[in-house]
């Protein structure tokens, strides 16, 4: 019950964080503030940046792209070329990858990314990455997404506090 409480509270602190961050610096300081609180700058997570990212996924060998979001989140939009991770698993399809092949993943702003890299590494793969800001930053530079139909500039918003770290011309409908 105590873990339960704890819980709470540091989700009621990240929400408020959030909040703080979007009134006084802006989506950047929300990405940045969320970066570090999934641990940037711990050993274990490295991260590639949008630009970067975009960049690799241009070239002849392109890592694999393990969207961890919930199905719902994925249908509205992902990365091109990118399969669908459901948080806290790792598939057959997955685990049948050679443990060598370059992995990014990414999620909404980075917390269940960084929670299926470390996932990704405890199963003995040596080159995972996370998105840095994950889709919302993605989106937000203007990089491509699809869904089902094709095309698409929207992003599922997640909830209505994180919906403000979109670009408006990015923001999916509330679910």
């Amino acid at each position: 019950m105590a873990a339960l409480r704890t819980a709470g509270w540091v989700a009621a602190g990240v929400a408020a964080a959030v909040a703080l961050a979007l009134a006084v610096g802006g989506r950047a300081l929300v990405f940045g503030a969320v970066t570090w609180l999934v641990g940037r700058g711990k050993p274990e997570l490295r991260w590639v940046e949008p630009e970067a990212l975009a960049g690799e996924l241009a070239g002849s060998a392109p890592p694999v792209l393990l969207d961890v979001r919930e199905a719902p989140e994925f249908a509205v939009s992902h990365l091109p070329g990118a399969r669908h991770l459901p948080p806290g698993e790792l598939p057959a399809e997955v685990l049948a990858l050679p443990r060598a092949t370059p992995v990014v993943t990414y999620c909404a702003v980075g917390v269940r990314a960084g929670a299926a890299a470390r996932q990704l590494q405890a199963a003995g793969f040596t080159d995972v990455r996370v998105l840095a800001g994950s889709i919302f930053a993605w989106a937000n530079a203007g990089r491509p997404l699809v869904n089902a139909g094709g095309a698409t500039p929207l992003v599922h918003p997640v909830g209505p506090l994180w919906r403000l770290a979109l670009a408006p011309a990015h923001r999916g409908a509330l679910p």
